[in-house]
């Protein structure tokens, strides 16, 4: 019953956390190193699944030297064609702060390659292939920020940096990204389940003719193993007999 009760909480969560994460996300924005520091300490000591930081290669808690630093914590080795990789600062984190931690760092983005926005977005909002009806001054702001991140903008999301991640703000290529993806967070850290989770279930429903398919994708299938599904959401990716 209660694997049924998070899974309707979860779908029902959709919505509002797209309206109100457009307000969130600036209030959250100046405490996401902190947040995405405490939340990742939480998840690698108590083994909280979060596939996004999880699937990276991370080494044990132990003691190294990065770009000259003494660091006690985690290394995150190269990934996503990161120049350097990254590491986590070790600290103890209670239950209560990892609570107050999670709810700022749901409505941030931790897979965008800019911190806060995408340069490949950027770039396709310059030429119109996102956001057209922008005009051309709009487009222009864009593109000073375009020059200005490839001059001095830290390629690599916060999974792969960890805290190496800087922060940075476009202010309009941050909004527009932000109305994208707004807070994706809760998605990377509710969305998926582990095979032998307690919560994965999934079932197959006839609606009026259509086939819809609700819970998780099974590990048995080859592609989104373990992801949210509600409708006909990815159902593409379900193995047909």
């Amino acid at each position: 019953m209660i694997k049924y009760l998070r899974y309707i909480l979860i779908i029902g969560w959709i919505l509002p956390r797209k309206i109100i994460g457009l307000v969130l996300f600036f209030f959250a924005l100046p405490f996401g190193r902190w947040a995405n520091n405490t939340v990742f300490n939480y998840v690698l000591e108590n083994d909280i699944y979060l596939p996004r930081l999880l699937e990276r290669p991370i080494s044990k808690l132990h003691r190294f030297t990065f770009k000259g630093k003494d660091i006690y914590g985690y290394r995150i080795d190269l990934y996503h064609h990161t120049k350097d990789g990254g590491y986590i600062k070790y600290k103890k984190v209670s239950k209560l702060q990892y609570y107050i931690a999670v709810f700022i760092w749901g409505w941030l983005d931790n897979d965008s390659n800019y911190y806060t926005t995408d340069l490949g977005f950027m770039e396709k909002v310059v030429i119109g292939r996102h956001f057209s009806w922008l005009p051309k001054i709009a487009k222009n702001q864009v593109q000073k920020e375009v020059d200005r991140l490839k001059v001095k903008g830290q390629y690599g999301n916060s999974f792969d940096l960890g805290d190496y991640r800087k922060f940075e703000f476009y202010w309009l290529s941050s909004t527009l990204w932000l109305i994208r993806n707004t807070a994706y967070n809760w998605k990377y850290l509710l969305h998926e389940v582990r095979e032998d989770s307690k919560y994965s279930f999934y079932k197959q429903i006839n609606i009026f003719g259509f086939i819809t398919h609700w819970g998780f994708i099974p590990y048995s299938n080859t592609k989104r193993k373990g992801r949210l599904v509600y409708g006909t959401k990815y159902f593409k990716y379900i193995d047909k007999e």
